[in-house]
């Protein structure tokens, strides 16, 4: 039962070439490290008429962007200029070797952490600490525990007058307690019967902390049980002391990591999503049950209110202490290691340009579409340096176009956390520490992976993989980009344009692109990133490709594949502007227009981008098996079940288990390896 992950990469170049640009008006004299010099001064303008023709449905933006995209009075498609631009720059860059003009640098992923990780204990210094005072989502001030305890969470909703629930204070038979030895040599204390004769509900601690009052007794904190498994489930509880720790400006960075590893979590994305309404004023509560029900949890939104309860790990300096660490559960997440623009993960000449810079110079992508350094202000004025792009984008149309109104599959940013996936030089082999994830940045698998390069996603249509599933037996197979019934985070009322007219004919947008000042070879090269088909057929062991690019939203869904051609052409010199007239643009990029670019920008992956960007880059058989990893067979294609992917990474991230034993490490394919399904979920 394989499966083809939706989106593979194109390799990084060796290297980013930068020269200096042309400018606006033509060097007066051209030397040697100017783009293109040995052209001379010619530089020309034009305009080219282009058409896309739909080949899957075009995702048009939920919200109140969907005017700008769609009349309904005309069924008029729009996409705006700016849309297009995007999606041919991000091409030419690729295609060109352009330096990663849209990229976070200090992007550090967050993970997981593993279960054999989880060892806090005294020994560690983690304590549980009550909020009792916070401000903007935040602890501002924190009242420590101690007698750290782990109680049978059963037990305690059976001898409990009320749910129990994270932020009660319950007076506890905590001296009861028994130490048990574990299994890394370290010691818990643990409670598997407890007694309860007093419980302060939340909203009576909340009232007693606002009014300044004293507050005596235990608290606990209840968490998701998901990672648990078998395992008794128990809450950590701890009783509370007279020592507050007010927070003050030296624990701001490890506020700033608890708010970072809260990003990715599901709470905060439902929060987000709208699904938990009030979530910003104060806290809200997701039910654990494990047939009954255990009690009641705060969802993990990245913000703290009074009455919460957290794990705290403060270092103790000579001027006091300091906030070191900050988790909401034993089992929660932690931050990876090696920002993505670090020299680890890409470094060399690969950032984005820097016009500012004197010197530097430009990648051609960057000649050509213009260039912004917004860490350079100019003090006089406050503005940004940069160079401005040569090349202007038209609105793409179509009229009298088919539509449907769907609920939308869920989709989330792009966060290349999954190593196996982003990252390649990765080791999965045993002998690492017990519990080394191989798969999380920063593991002892991680000695300098670097990232994959620009990522793609393979074409593949949806309505006709659901047609295959559907005749193969999957009752439920609806298209990748529909909900499916139950399935969180979905978006309701997302408009898709048919690739199809209502009379059979396709779906064909049309619009312009303006090109003010190139030089010839620039000229070639834009051309060739509108229609990359201009690159495919001038290459012998490539003619039998068919390019398409992506318009639209939804791409991880199989929308808004389209293929552009060129209507018309023109383009001029100055001299030509009020002289002969405008000529049409040679209709071809041959070998020796295509050397000429490279022997400037370096050898691009050409190989391995045209697969990606192949209507017919994955066989038939291929193509239906496109989806993130899916829990369930086939024949389950279309449900909420099959849809969720999280097993599949936590069954192959290579973690390093207890004598020498290891979990699987599967990493994804080359784009340009033959055999693109590899992996039996």
């Amino acid at each position: 039962m394989g499966f083809v992950n939706p989106y593979n990469f194109a390799p990084f170049p060796a290297e980013v070439r930068r020269n200096r640009a042309w400018g606006h008006v033509g060097p007066a004299t051209t030397r040697e490290g100017d783009w293109f010099h040995e052209e001379g001064r010619a530089l020309y303008s034009g305009r080219i008429e282009v058409q896309w023709e739909l080949k899957t449905p075009l995702q048009l933006p939920p919200g109140d962007a969907l005017h700008e995209w769609w009349d309904p009075g005309t069924s008029t498609v729009r996409i705006p200029g700016s849309s297009i631009k995007g999606a041919v720059r991000s091409l030419h860059e690729a295609m060109f070797n352009g330096c990663l003009r849209i990229f976070d640098e200090k992007y550090i992923p967050v993970h997981r952490m593993p279960a054999v990780s989880a060892q806090l204990d005294e020994d560690e210094e983690w304590r549980l600490a009550l909020v009792t005072r916070a401000a903007d989502g935040l602890p501002t001030a924190l009242r420590l525990t101690d007698k750290l305890t782990f109680v049978s969470a059963p037990a305690l909703a059976q001898v409990m007058s009320s749910v129990p629930t994270t932020g009660d204070v319950v007076e506890l038979n905590i001296d009861d307690r028994f130490e048990r030895p574990l299994p890394n040599g370290n010691r818990r204390y643990e409670l598997p019967e407890p007694t309860v004769e007093r419980v302060t509900q939340r909203g009576e601690v909340q009232k007693i902390l606002a009014r300044d009052r004293a507050l005596e007794g235990c608290v606990f904190i209840v968490t998701s049980i998901s990672a648990r498994g078998k395992h008794p489930i128990s809450w950590a509880a701890a009783e509370l002391t007279d020592e507050v720790h007010v927070v003050g400006p030296r624990d701001a960075p490890a506020l700033r990591l608890f708010v970072e590893c809260a990003e990715g979590t599901d709470d905060r994305r439902r929060a987000i999503g709208g699904e938990i309404p009030g979530w910003q004023q104060r806290a809200t509560f997701a039910e654990v049950r494990k047939g009954p029900l255990l009690g009641r949890r705060i969802r993990q939104t990245g913000l703290l209110f009074a009455g919460d309860v957290v794990w705290v790990r403060l270092r103790h300096n000579d001027d006091g202490p300091q906030l070191k660490e900050m988790l909401l559960s034993q089992l929660w997440r932690h931050k990876g290691e090696h920002e993505a623009g670090s020299a680890w993960r890409v470094g060399g000449t690969h950032l984005a340009c820097k016009p500012g810079e004197e010197g530097e110079g430009l990648c051609l992508s960057c000649a050509t579409f213009g260039s912004i350094d917004a860490t350079k202000k100019d003090e006089s004025d406050g503005e940004s340096v940069g160079y401005g792009g040569h090349v202007r984008f038209s609105s793409a149309t179509a009229n009298g176009v088919s539509s449907q109104v769907v609920t939308r599959a869920p989709l989330s940013a792009p966060k290349p956390s999954a190593g196996p996936f982003y990252l390649r030089g990765l080791n999965g082999a045993t002998g690492r520490t017990e519990g080394d994830v191989a798969s999380h940045w920063g593991s002892e698998a991680d000695t300098g992976a670097k990232l994959r390069g620009r990522k793609f996603y393979w074409h593949s249509d949806p309505d006709q993989q659901s047609k295959h599933w559907h005749e193969s037996g999957a009752t439920s197979a609806r298209p990748r980009y529909k909900a499916a019934p139950g399935q969180p985070l979905a978006v309701d009322g997302v408009r898709v344009v048919d690739p199809k007219l209502g009379n059979g004919r396709p779906t064909v947008l049309t619009g312009s692109v303006s090109f003010d000042r190139l030089p010839m070879p620039a000229v070639q090269a834009l051309l060739a990133a509108i229609v990359p088909q201009r690159v495919a057929d001038c290459l012998e062991t490539h003619r039998h490709r068919s390019p398409a690019v992506r318009l639209g939203g939804g791409k991880p869904l199989g929308l808004g594949s389209a293929v552009p051609t060129v209507a018309a052409a023109s383009l001029w010199t100055v001299a030509e502007r009020y002289g002969s007239g405008p000529r049409r643009i040679p209709p071809l990029l041959d070998v020796e227009k295509l050397r000429a670019i490279v022997g400037q920008v370096g050898t691009p992956p050409l190989g391995q981008l045209l697969r990606l960007l192949d209507l017919d880059g994955l066989s038939r058989d291929e193509q239906n098996h496109v989806s993130y990893p899916p829990a369930l067979s086939w024949s389950a294609f279309g449900t909420k079940d099959f849809a969720e992917s999280y097993q599949f990474f936590s069954d192959n991230n290579g973690l390093q288990k207890a004598k020498g034993k290891v979990k699987p490490f599967t990493t994804l394919p080359l784009a340009g390896d033959p055999q693109i399904i590899r992996w039996e979920p």
